[in-house]
């Protein structure tokens, strides 16, 4: 199987992952959107964060990228903007 690599970026650093074996770009991509889902996942409440994924095919191109821009915000956060932070209607 292919080995594709990944280019994960948080803003602070680009992290570049081991090859991993993938059937074809299309399950590389899905992998990448798991990724990015997996980083979100794992952020506190509150977080603001942005990551971004690029996927090199074996032969180093970079055959996708893709991105998440995450603001969490807590009741206290909301009201100190003058949002109440319950239901809407």
């Amino acid at each position: 199987m292919p080995l594709y690599r990944f280019a994960v970026d948080d803003g602070r650093h680009v992290d570049l992952t081991d090859a991993i074996e993938h059937p074809s770009d299309a399950v590389a991509v899905r992998d990448a959107h798991r990724a990015l889902a997996e980083l979100v996942a794992d952020l506190p409440e509150a977080a603001q964060a942005e990551f971004r994924i690029a996927v090199q095919a074996p032969s180093g191109t970079v055959i996708y990228q893709a991105s998440v821009t995450f603001r969490g915000e807590t009741a206290a956060d909301m009201k100190a903007r003058g949002l109440n932070g319950g239901p809407t209607k």
